[in-house]
Order: structure tokens, then C-alpha cells, then sequence
């Protein structure tokens, strides 16, 4: 008689951490069909007369039937199998198992062919040891079953434990590479180093019921990586409803890597996540899109997501929209250059607390930043000093921003509520700022910016919260919508009013038509003298202007001649005038 080997009589189920499953459920079903809705039956005995029910029920790892473990036995020769816990939370499952039968070689007990539902310690192609399932049985997989899989998966398909402790890292990623919706299920995911995202896919979690931690080790590189290969189009992105916890050395939350040529991402949504630690750039989303890369984001939602860190778009596209996202934290909250053929960046209805100010535009068209809470926790310098920045310092200009409808508190620390510089046609609009009335202004307009347009706007002391007069500084060209005051150029001629009052100075309102006020006085001037200059932006546009106003000719109150001409000179056209009134008169710049 030949010698046998002892076999292990009954089939024994692990949970995912690798102990025997207690009161997991077990469903065996037809063979790459999902065994929940498509079961086989199954029965106790090898002549299959005595059915089970499934699901099968777990004690200890070992199926039981009558209080002691028990076989089981299909009449087919492959199935499927699906294995949930206590809590039908999904521990593996299997496209097509195998049977064996209870004669062959004397053994005695149904096996399960590439039974990889088990956690087990394998080794990954690398050499690092990893714990999931060995991604060389995905090749075994039929076609209909691997299909299936690219449409929808859950991480812990691969093995993922999500218990806080065991390095989910291989098993993330090996989801994502294999499938175009990918299910993060509940549980705290440990991860040791950089997550590629390199096709278009679904990668969501269950909202405050799913976390994904960075180790200790965690290396300089952002925690996921946005790539797609270049020249695909990669649309319809969602990334959603998950925590981010930074434990380790992570530069960003999320890289979009746009490194090489005719790469670019379009229609991505990034909603609901939530990144609780600081990263070392500041920065929550990072668009890196080297020059001259002429590609970027386009058509893409940013929204409901709450930050330490903001939102760095170097190179950004068209139509890319930030709403009702909170930031805070190191670094400015929202940071805009675009490419020299995009427009459109939406940033609005959010809150920003952001150490490095609330906005910063240095290129680009049709920016919109509206119904925004800013507050400034902090003292800063970058961004010129100011809570909200418009300033391309390369060359060029900024067109066309729209600062609307926002609340922007400087608390005291940077000078400037809006500092503005090389932007043309910036409107500010509707907003209450709260400024140091001491040290600082609500809207600085520097030297190189054109046509700004300042509406109707309030003006707070930070300090007491009280309404006080707008602070603006307006070295400008063609700003419209407040008064500046103008320099007499008249020898022995003085303003006859205060600053703010009927000092002599002009506005500019949307229409174009510029207005003057103020009443001057002095030495009898003779036709022709030029009483001040009008700057560029004020001046008429092609053909002068004669006007006629009260006044005084050697002391007699009377009518002045005056011309406004397209250089900008006002000048005296009556002879030994000694008196004008220039309030109430306007004319068009168009």
C-alpha cells in the first residue's frame, strides 16, 4: 500500500488580517457572475442531497454545519465566490474557482484555485515586501471578469487592510492601474509613498468614514500624482469624499503633472476631500505645467473641499471653476497664472484664511473672485503685501479681473486689502474691506495699472469695525469711480477747498465722462495759461473741449472761457481771470 500525505479535511477563511474569519459569509455562484445574485447550489454531502443555504456561514475560519466544520460541494466544475465579514464588508472575492474532486489522490475536501483572498506577505516586483495579492494572478483572470474589474473596484479587492497599521500603498495602487472606478470603502489606508493616477477614473471614499494617512517615511513628493500619458484625452476625472492626513515629508495633497507636451487634463472634479495637516510647499492642489508645455486643466471643478493648503495653478487653461472651498494654512490660498491663450478662472462663495493672503493673479484674462471671506491670520510681505494681488511682475499685463462681493480683512497685517499693478481693467465692486486706516490702504493702484474701475464699494477700520472714508492710493492711469485730486500748475493759484471737499480734482465714471470739481483763485492770468494737466485716462479723446463756467475777471464775477484739450491741459481762455468754479462741469473721454 502506498503512503498518503494528511490533508487538511475542511476548507478554513481568513478575515483580512489574516486571522479565521468569525461569522463571515461565504456565497459561491456561477463561475464570473457575481455568486450574490447569480448563486450556485451548494450542499453538505459529496452526493449532493443535503443543500445549504447560503450564505454559508464562518466560525473560526472553518464552515460549519450542526455545530462541527463541514464540507461543501457544487455540481459544476468552476464558480465564483465572494467572501464578506461580520459586517458584510467585503474580505475577497473570485471570478472562477475549481473544484476538486473528493477521489482525486485520495483527497477529500473542495479547494479553491487561486485562492488569493487571504492576506499573505508577498514580495512586489521591486523587491519591497508589500501585503495583497500577488498582481501576477490578474493574469489568470478571464477577459470577462477582468473587464468588469477595469469598470469598478474596491481597494481591498488588492488586499487593502485600511486598519491604520499595514502599508495600503501596493494595493492602491495596483486599483488604480487596473480600473476606471475605484472604491476607497471605509477605514483608516496607510500609505509609505507617492499614489500615480494615470488614467481617467473615479477614486472615491465614503465621506468622514474614510481616511488615507502618509507614514513617517513618507519621502518629498506629493501624495497623489495626476498624469495622464500624453496625447490621450483624459476627461472626467472625480476624485471625492475622503480625509488626507500628512504624517510624513509630502510636498502637496495633489500634483497635476503636465511635464512633457500634449499632456493636459480636462472636465477633473475634486470635491469633499478634507486635508487636515500641513504639507511642505503649502500647497493642497499643485498644477505643474512647465513652459513651453502649451497644454493645462480645462473644464474642471474644485469644490466643497476643506485645506491646510491652497491651490497653486501654474499654467492653467480654460474654465476652471473653485467653489465654496475653505483654505488655511501655510501659502497663499489661491495662486493664478494662465497660458497665454487660456481666460476664465472662477473663485468664489469660499473662505480663506491662507497665512500667504487669499489671491494671487500674476497672468491671465477673466478672473473672478466673488462672495469670498478673507481674514489674514498673520503678518506678511509676499504678494505685495496685500490680501488680494493682481500684479504680473514679468512683463505683460493682467486683463479684465473682477474682485466682487467679498469680505476681505486684512486684521491688521498685510498693508493692502487689493494691491494692483500691471492689470488693466480690474473692477472692484461691492465689497467691504477692513484695512490698519493707520499704516495701510483698502485698494493700492500702482503706476502701471490702467482703467481699474472702483464701484460701490464700503470701507472699515479693522481695529473697531467702524465705516470710515475709502483709503485708496491711486497712482493709476484712467481709474474710475473715485476722485483724485489734481496739481495746479498756475503760478500763485491755490485750491480754494479741502481734500475730499472742493479741492480740485476729477473722476472718471463707467461711461467714460469725466467730471471735475473744485474752485481755484489768484493772480490775474492771462488768456492762455494752463491752469493743470490732466493725466492720461482723463483726457478727451480726440477733439477739445470749450467750456464755459462761473468765475471772476478782475474780481468781477463773470463767465470763463476755458479749453480741455486731448493732451490733457486745461487752459484759461479769458483774459485777467482771477477766479474759477469748476464744479458741476464733465465731459466725454469717448
Amino acid at each position: 500500500m502506498a503512503a498518503l500525505s494528511i490533508q487538511v479535511p475542511y476548507p478554513v477563511f481568513y478575515d483580512r488580517d489574516g486571522l479565521p474569519l468569525d461569522n463571515g459569509n461565504v456565497y459561491i455562484g456561477i463561475a464570473n457572475l457575481d455568486p450574490v445574485t447569480n448563486p450556485l447550489q451548494v450542499y453538505y454531502d459529496e452526493a449532493l442531497t443535503i443543500p445549504a443555504s447560503q450564505p454559508l456561514k464562518t466560525s473560526n475560519g472553518y464552515l460549519y454545519r450542526n455545530g462541527t466544520p463541514a464540507q461543501i460541494y457544487v455540481d459544476a466544475v468552476n464558480f465564483s465566490i465572494l467572501v464578506n465579514d461580520n459586517k458584510n464588508l467585503l474580505v475577497y472575492s473570485f471570478p472562477e474557482g475549481t473544484g476538486i474532486s473528493p477521489n482525486a489522490s485520495g483527497v477529500a475536501f473542495t479547494g479553491f484555485k487561486g485562492q488569493v483572498g487571504f492576506v499573505s506577505d508577498l514580495a512586489d516586483a521591486d523587491g519591497s515586501d508589500w501585503i495583497g495579492f500577488d498582481p501576477i494572478d490578474l493574469n489568470t483572470i478571464p477577459r470577462s471578469a477582468q473587464d468588469k474589474m477595469r469598470d469598478f473596484v474596491s481597494v481591498r479587492d488588492f488586499g487593502a487592510v485600511a486598519n491604520g497599521i499595514v502599508d495600503d500603498t501596493n494595493a492602491i495602487k495596483y486599483a488604480t492601474s487596473s480600473a476606471s472606478s475605484v472604491d476607497l470603502d471605509d477605514g483608516t489606508f496607510s500609505i509609505s509613498a507617492n499614489v500615480p493616477l494615470t488614467v481617467a477614473k473615479s477614486f472615491t471614499g465614503n465621506g468622514k468614514k474614510t481616511l488615507i494617512q502618509t507614514t513617517g517615511g513618507f519621502g518629498a513628493t506629493p501624495i497623489f500624482t495626476i498624469s495622464p500619458p500624453a496625447s490621450t484625452d483624459p476627461k472626467n476625472w472625480r476624485i471625492s469624499d475622503f480625509g488626507v492626513t500628512n504624517n510624513g515629508s509630502a510636498t502637496s495633497v495633489f500634483s497635476i503633472n503636465l511635464d512633457v507636451a500634449n499632456k493636459y487634463v480636462s472636465k477633473l472634479t475634486l470635491k469633499r476631500v478634507i486635508s487636515n495637516s500641513a504639507v511642505s510647499t503649502g500647497r493642497f492642489v499643485e498644477l505643474s505645467n512647465p513652459i513651453p508645455n502649451l497644454d493645462g486643466l480645462f473644464t474642471s471643478v474644485f469644490e466643497d473641499n476643506w485645506s491646510l493648503g491652497g491651490y497653486y495653478l501654474d499654467n492653467v487653461g480654460d474654465s476652471v471653476i473653485l467653489n465654496r472651498n475653505t483654505t488655511t494654512g501655510p501659502g497663499v490660498g489661491y495662486y493664478v497664472n494662465q497660458l497665454g491663450t487660456a481666460a476664465n478662472v472662477i473663485i468664489r462663495d469660499g473662505n480663506c484664511t491662507s497665512a500667504g493672503g487669499a489671491l494671487n493673479v500674476v497672468k491671465g484674462a477673466n478672473v473672478i473672485f466673488e462672495g469670498m471671506q478673507v481674514e489674514c491670520p498673520v503678518a506678511f510681505t509676499g504678494a505685495n503685501n496685500a490680501a488680494v494681488s493682481v500684479y504680473r511682475p514679468s512683463g505683460g499685463s493682467v486683463y479684465n479681473t473682477k474682485i466682487l462681493n467679498n469680505n476681505i480683512n486684512t486684521q491688521g497685517n498685510p498693508l493692502y486689502c487689493v494691491y494692483l499693478n500691471y492689470a488693466v481693467q480690474t473692477v472692484i465692486d461691492g465689497n467691504e474691506f477692513y484695512c490698519d486706516v493707520g499704516s495701510g490702504a483698502h485698494i493700492y493702484i500702482d503706476a502701471n495699472a490702467r482703467d481699474t474701475i472702483i464701484g460701490n464699494n464700503k470701507y472699515y477700520n479693522y481695529a473697531n469695525g467702524l465705516e470710515v472714508s475709502p483709503i485708496i492710493v491711486n497712482n493709476g492711469i484712467g481709474t474710475v469711480g473715485v476722485w483724485n485730486n489734481a496739481t495746479i500748475s498756475l503760478a500763485g493759484w491755490t485750491s480754494q477747498g479741502t481734500p475730499g471737499e472742493n479741492a480740485l480734482g476729477f473722476f472718471k465714471d463707467r461711461d467714460g465722462t469725466v467730471q471735475l470739481r473744485g474752485r481755484v483763485a489768484g493772480a490775474a492770468a492771462a488768456a492762455g495759461s494752463v491752469l493743470f494737466t490732466l493725466p492720461v485716462g482723463f483726457r478727451p479723446n480726440v477733439k477739445d473741449y470749450q467750456i464755459s463756467t462761473f468765475g471772476a475777471v478782475s474780481f468781477v464775477r463773470g463767465e470763463v472761457i476755458m479749453l480741455v484739450t486731448s493732451t490733457g491741459s486745461v487752459t484759461i481762455l479769458t483774459n485777467n481771470t482771477t477766479n474759477i468754479d469748476l464744479n458741476n462741469f464733465s465731459f466725454s473721454t469717448r
